[in-house]
């Protein structure tokens, strides 16, 4: 591998191998200069992989800003992805939309020697791993702006967005195989009479809002022979007379604005209790693999199996069968390719898959920026994952 040090008398990267000469790096093939070792005042270094004169990868990872101006994101797994990328000759750095300028970034890098984090100057990387934390931020004309200009250049723009639930279940129900794997699903607009006819048909429902996470915002409605409306939500259960009475409840929630109904799946239980899988998928090679799956069991009579919620963890090894495998296997790589075919590219994902007490898999959700599994063995092969995929993108571009 080749080091590259950081010179602050020059103000730049610079390495002190003569006989490779300049070398490059970066989407627009930024120059680091050869001097000679005994004229480099370091400061710290970074270690690359070397093809074809060429240093990398590189990856910028994209994030937000709090109002203190600190960068938010899961900085774990950002100095873990980090020590593996420098294991293999890659490096990454944090920036945000306010860091980029026409041909370099002012972003802020870990540094696994001197453990700290430091600002410099880095050309556009050849990677740009999109990890902005907030829905509204891809909405701004600042992203959408940024991201059209990443794609006219030579890079691989790296899970282009957020994308809300009802948009994934109009995917997937084209598709000619996943859409048997999808509860029947409406979006609830401000005709209550659509919800309505649909709760009559299915009288038991959960709605969702189109674009929360982890449980948030979640209601389970059901139907009585006498037209009562129950409700459970993760606080409170509460009863209306009628479907009337119900609506005007539901519109007073502000929290959200658009939600999606879904017939609620009878769940296959597990020590009493219903559960489902959570599976992580990165791409290689053309295919989108397992990297891992752990299962998440909700507490007794829970609303959902998120542990936020009171769900808990259960080891996947003790339901794990081939025929699983295969299956798990085949919706991975089938909704990997949807995503990747109708929105740019996805390197990862994760699905929520449901199990009915018929055996069926049910396809509840595809998350597109997945949060950490608190299963270790999980985070470490994502981590090495997405390292191996941050050098097969880079080599790909390099190959053109």
């Amino acid at each position: 591998m080749i080091t590259v040090s950081f010179d602050p008398k020059r103000n730049t990267f610079v390495h002190a191998r003569p006989e490779l000469g300049h070398l490059f790096w970066g989407a627009d093939d930024e120059l680091v200069h050869n001097v000679k070792g005994e004229e480099i005042q370091e400061e710290w270094t970074l270690h690359f992989q070397e093809k074809r004169k060429r240093l990398g990868p590189l990856v910028g990872i994209l994030c937000g800003k709090m109002k203190s101006g600190e960068l938010m994101g899961n900085r774990r797994l950002f100095m873990n992805l980090q020590n593996e990328l420098q294991e293999s000759g890659g490096v990454s750095f944090l920036f945000t939309l306010e860091d980029c300028f026409d041909h370099y970034i002012e972003g802020t890098c870990y540094i696994p020697l001197k453990k700290k984090w430091i600002r410099s100057t880095f050309p556009l990387p050849n990677i740009i791993y999109n990890r902005l934390p907030s829905r509204l931020g891809e909405k701004e004309q600042s992203f959408i702006q940024f991201k059209e200009k990443m794609k006219q250049k030579t890079l691989s723009f790296f899970n282009p967005s957020y994308i809300d639930k009802f948009s994934l279940y109009s995917l997937f129900s084209k598709h000619k195989t996943l859409s048997s794997l999808l509860p029947p699903t409406i979006l609830i607009d401000n005709d209550a009479s659509i919800l309505d006819a649909f709760l009559s048909e299915h009288t038991d429902l959960y709605i969702k809002p189109t674009s929360s996470s982890q449980g948030n915002g979640i209601k389970r409605i059901k139907k009585s022979s006498f037209d009562m409306v129950h409700v459970t939500t993760a606080k409170k259960e509460v009863s209306f007379p009628t479907f009337e009475a119900f609506w005007k409840h539901h519109q007073s929630d502000s929290r959200f604005t658009s939600f999606l109904a879904q017939k609620t799946i009878e769940s296959r239980l597990l020590n009493g209790r219903k559960f489902d899988y959570r599976i992580l998928s990165h791409y290689h090679k053309g295919r989108y693999l397992l990297t891992g799956i752990g299962i998440r069991v909700a507490k007794e009579n829970g609303l959902t199996t998120h542990v936020p919620r009171g769900g808990t963890l259960y080891p996947y090894k003790e339901l794990q069968n081939p025929d699983l495998d295969k299956q798990f296997e085949w919706i991975a790589n089938e909704c990997g390719k949807a995503l990747t075919k109708e929105y740019g590219f996805f390197g990862e994902f994760t699905l929520d898959v449901g199990e009915d007490k018929d055996g069926k898999l049910w396809l509840y959700e595809v998350n597109a920026k997945p949060m950490a599994f608190d299963e270790k063995d999980i985070e470490e092969n994502k981590i090495k994952s997405l390292s191996r995929l941050f050098h097969e993108l880079t080599h790909t571009l390099y190959n053109r």
